[in-house]
């Protein structure tokens, strides 16, 4: 999932033994942006991740739980950074074995992105918020 973008072009690679997930944001950078801290943000969604799965089994966060979760990344956590940042979220279980990674092209030196993994059992999220100034 991203925020508001120029463009976003999203990237799917599934075998049997493989599933990889290439997304690209790509930010006009003469649009003005509002500057905003991506910490309170971070915090404000790992602690509601983490009130919503915590104690809970994979199945039942993911089957009930989780769409109040991204309603609440959507509507509130993130509702007043607009055109300021790029976002990506992903739910696994804790039997995912996975890696990711991030790099900003063509970095100005307001650029930057700030990425956490938070681990509640049985549901792992992975989150980044990225700032294109």
């Amino acid at each position: 999932m991203a925020g508001k973008t120029t463009q976003i072009l999203d990237i799917d690679f599934i075998s049997d033994k493989i599933e990889a997930k290439l997304t690209i944001g790509m930010f006009l950078k003469e649009r003005e942006r509002t500057k905003k801290d991506l910490t309170k943000a971070l915090n404000l969604a790992e602690k509601e991740f983490l009130n919503l799965a915590e104690g809970r089994t994979f199945d039942t966060f993911h089957d009930k739980f989780y769409p109040l979760f991204v309603n609440s990344m959507e509507n509130e956590i993130l509702a007043d950074y607009k055109y300021s940042l790029f976002y990506f979220y992903v739910l696994l279980n804790k039997y995912t074995q996975y890696s990711k990674g991030f790099i900003i092209v063509n970095k100005n030196k307001e650029d930057y992105y700030l990425s956490k993994e938070i681990n509640a059992g049985e549901s792992i999220l992975y989150l980044l918020f990225g700032k294109a100034q």
